[in-house]
């Protein structure tokens, strides 16, 4: 069997804007950790993922830059599952959040990104920027 990374890569590349609800259905991904930007640890990525999960998100998305994250509605995850019972960001407050705020977000690849947004694509690579370091944390 391909690794998780593989397996991850691929779902994104041939079926963009993945979400994590689409990804946890993918064997090895559920588990005990959660991803939050070290900057704003109330800022969570993602909880309910297992380790391998978060180091091939961690090398895909932050290191490898072979994926790209998007903020969508709250909707897709309605729709895909895996929504997290905790308030959505709706801004981001210079001091952060005092309590775990989320930010439902998607991922493609970066040519896909390229495809579909063309100019306004590189105004948007900063807007989950992969410069940020990631905490892991066990829920």
């Amino acid at each position: 069997m391909a690794s998780l990374k593989k397996r991850i890569y691929e779902k994104v590349k041939y079926s963009p804007h993945t979400s994590f609800g689409e990804l946890s259905r993918l064997k090895g991904f559920k588990g005990l950790w959660e991803m939050s930007f070290s900057k704003d640890e109330n800022f969570i990525i993602y909880a309910g993922m297992s380790n391998e999960a978060v180091k091939a998100m961690n090398e895909l998305w932050l290191k490898e830059h072979k994926i790209e994250a998007r903020a969508c509605d709250i909707f897709v995850y309605f729709i895909d599952g895996g929504a997290l019972n905790i308030p959505l960001i709706k801004r981001f407050p210079k001091k952060g959040y005092k309590t775990p705020h989320w930010l439902p977000m998607t991922f493609s690849t970066p040519d896909y990104l390229k495809a579909v947004e063309g100019k306004k694509y590189k105004e948007r690579t900063n807007y989950v920027t992969p410069k940020q370091s990631i905490t892991v944390s066990k829920q």
